[in-house]
């Protein structure tokens, strides 16, 4: 302020700040936390609000862990967040999907892996890619060669 000094009692400044709802039963309180000695030789009032500081940076991080659900469900969370879900699979299709598609693909994508490789997995592969029905068939569906024997 370059020499000009605030006095009383225009030096306080009240601002309204966010609050993130919370759910009624959450009792995350950071100063009912702290050991009642802390709290009662904080006489000038410095702890009180180092830790009010401290509860409002804690409770927008609890909001943000209550939408997790939302952002880790399949079905509700938003696209670009199934784009995440579907590279953290190792989505290994390089071709383009609708956000249906999308959302169907990262839900079977674990049991795509799964089945990699059997003739189930390729039938399941086809059905989910292109809606057809189809039959695989091996090329050889005789008996196991055993070794030392065959």
């Amino acid at each position: 302020l370059s020499g000009n000094p605030v006095l009383p009692p225009f030096d306080r400044v009240v601002v309204q700040g966010f609050r993130p709802a919370r759910p009624a039963a959450r009792r995350f309180d950071l100063w009912s936390m702290l050991p009642k000695h802390n709290r009662r030789e904080d006489q000038t009032g410095d702890l009180w609000r180092f830790i009010a500081c401290l509860q409002e940076v804690t409770d927008l991080l609890l909001a943000e862990v209550d939408r997790f659900p939302e952002v880790f469900d399949i079905e509700r969370a938003p696209e670009a967040f199934v784009d995440l879900i579907l590279a953290d699979l190792g989505n290994p299709f390089p071709f383009d999907l609708d956000e249906l598609g999308k959302r169907r693909l990262a839900s079977v994508l674990v049991e795509m892996y799964r089945q990699k490789g059997t003739a189930r997995g390729i039938i399941n592969a086809v059905r989910f890619f292109l809606g057809v029905e189809i039959q695989a068939v091996t090329a050889y569906a005789g008996e196991a060669l055993v070794l030392g024997e065959s």
